[in-house]
């Protein structure tokens, strides 16, 4: 899932929990869960906060459970609008993990770049 995209069908599905509740354990089944994008323009509703705390608590430790983000955990308090609940879910990613820290130029930037100094000789 885009981060994006389940914040946006979890707030959607704020109003029934019969729903919410299915989705959740469907979430909590998967062999592999990709979030992508965590914290990119993000502003997390309590709804979704909530229901990803419940999510990897009910993950942790049983299943596994893929990141992408551009931020460091320390800036996942502002996301989260809550320093503790952001320190319990950041706990429960990273305990019993790997964590991969790429560091340099953007492929997408690159790639970009390189598009355009074609263009320019062509």
């Amino acid at each position: 899932f885009k981060i994006t995209d389940l914040a946006d069908k979890v707030d959607k599905l704020a109003n029934d929990g019969v729903a919410r509740k299915r989705l959740l354990a469907t979430l909590i089944r998967c062999d592999l869960l990709i979030l992508d994008e965590m914290a990119l323009q993000l502003q997390i509703s309590s709804t979704f906060r909530n229901f990803l705390f419940t999510l990897l608590t009910q993950r942790y430790e049983r299943n596994s459970t893929i990141f992408t983000t551009n931020r460091e955990f320390d800036q996942w308090g502002a996301l989260f609008n809550d320093n503790v609940e952001a320190i319990a879910i950041i706990e429960r990613i990273i305990h019993k993990s790997v964590v991969f820290n790429i560091k340099g130029e953007s492929f997408r930037i690159k790639e970009q770049l390189e598009l355009q100094r074609r263009y320019r000789r062509g």
